[in-house]
């Protein structure tokens, strides 16, 4: 949440918060959590930056407030060192990819209206409300959802034409219990080089007279951090906006996360996929999958 765009970016995130949110309640099985999250900021270049999005006209949805060092501890006792103050952003959530789906499946079976059918690949729309699999089998319903992941060619193509994204591979990590609660996410002040609601004449200034470490600055690194339910880290992230990648031309990108989707992620990690008229991307149907709720099917690949 802290670092979309603002418009329409925004809305859907906060929409989309609401109803994770609410599905939630719902399931506890998902894993979400309103922990909100921390950037702390280290000097006067990475306070301005944190300041000026205080200045946004959408701060309070968001849920900014800028906290001194003592109170970002006290809201989570696990950061030490030495920094100037931190942004947080109270929106921001996090849940547990990797139980998510499992847990929404199971609630779904509950009700006696859900079939899974996995190992499926769609390979025809059959006019308006209807797909052929692989197995030549039809698929009917009210509304048919072509979960398409990141994969933009094949079917996808043929239905939605070309579509404006690239994907973005991502590297992050996964640690052994950490010891002690980390109660919100927690970014470092590269993170406002990567999100668009940033960008501010004060951000020009960190990027002109506070480059980033070249290692971090060639894999477009920056440092966001969630604890799981387990009480393990996810620890991310790299970028590589190239695909392939140039150095691995013969594998396709990956993604341990998730957003990205994976271990736990804070609400506002990315994912990868497309959306376009009659091609909409869900996180919650696995690629080969079709599944079937009352009157609506929904099919992965």
């Amino acid at each position: 949440m802290s670092g979309r765009a603002g418009g329409e970016e925004l809305d859907t995130a906060l929409r989309a918060r609401e109803l994770w949110e609410g599905i939630g309640a719902r399931v506890p099985g998902l894993g979400f959590r309103a922990i909100g999250s921390l950037t702390p900021v280290r000097n006067e270049l990475e306070l301005a930056v944190a300041e000026a999005a205080l200045a946004r006209p959408d701060a309070a949805a968001r849920g900014y407030k800028l906290l001194t060092a003592d109170e970002a501890r006290a809201v989570n006792p696990a950061l030490r060192g030495a920094f100037e103050a931190a942004l947080w952003c109270e929106r921001d959530a996090a849940v547990e990819p990797r139980l998510a789906q499992l847990a929404l499946r199971e609630a779904l079976l509950a009700t006696g209206k859900y079939t899974f059918l996995p190992n499926r690949e769609v390979r025809d729309v059959v006019g308006e409300n209807a797909v052929r699999d692989d197995r030549g089998e039809v698929h009917t319903g009210d509304a048919v959802v072509l979960c398409t992941g990141a994969w933009l060619s094949g079917l996808v193509r043929e239905v939605a034409g070309e579509i404006p994204v690239r994907r973005v591979r991502l590297q992050m990590m996964q640690t052994a219990p950490l010891g002690e609660p980390l109660t919100t996410s927690v970014a470092d002040a590269d993170s406002f080089r990567y999100y668009p609601a940033y960008a501010s004449p004060a951000l020009d200034a960190l990027n002109e007279r506070q480059a980033q470490d070249p290692t971090a600055a060639a894999h477009k690194m920056q440092l966001l951090m969630v604890q799981r339910l387990d009480g393990g880290l996810t620890i991310g992230d790299t970028h590589e906006y190239e695909h392939p990648s140039p150095s691995t031309p013969s594998k396709t990108p990956t993604s341990t996360s998730p957003a990205s989707s994976s271990p736990s992620s804070a609400a506002r990690c990315r994912r990868s996929g497309a959306a376009g008229p009659g091609c909409t991307r869900s996180a919650s149907t696995p690629a080969g999958s079709c599944t079937a709720s009352g009157s609506a099917t929904a099919c992965g690949w």
